[in-house]
Formats: C-alpha cells, sequence, structure tokens
C-alpha cells in the first residue's frame, strides 16, 4: 500500500512538472511569435513609407514637367 501512495505521489509531482513545462515553452513561443509579427508589421510599416515617398517623388517630377 505504502508503495503505491509513493508511486502514485511520484506520478503527480511528474505530471505536475510537465505541465510546467508545456506552459513554459508555449508561453515562450507565444512571446516568440508576437515577436515575429511585430517585426514584420514594421518592416511592412517601413516599406510602404518608402513606396508613398517613391509616388510623392514621381508625382512631384510629372508636376514640374508640366
Amino acid at each position: 500500500m505504502k508503495a503505491q501512495q509513493m508511486e502514485e505521489d511520484e506520478k503527480n509531482k511528474h505530471m505536475a512538472n510537465r505541465h510546467k513545462k508545456i506552459v513554459a515553452a508555449e508561453a515562450k513561443l507565444i512571446q516568440k511569435q508576437q515577436n515575429e509579427m511585430l517585426a514584420l508589421r514594421k518592416k511592412i510599416e517601413a516599406n510602404m513609407n518608402e513606396k508613398l515617398k517613391q509616388r510623392e517623388n514621381e508625382h512631384n517630377k510629372l508636376l514640374q514637367r508640366y
């Protein structure tokens, strides 16, 4: 009986540690994905701003021509 209780306690301890590791890994993955998404948003915004500047420059060149 005592051995069964010790085995059950060990199993519960193992499952609790496993759960903690899974939660930590999920949190790490979520943080990584959020960082990647932020980086991509900044890249997209920078590209959009660059395109707007190019369009504005081309527009100004056309206006100066006519």
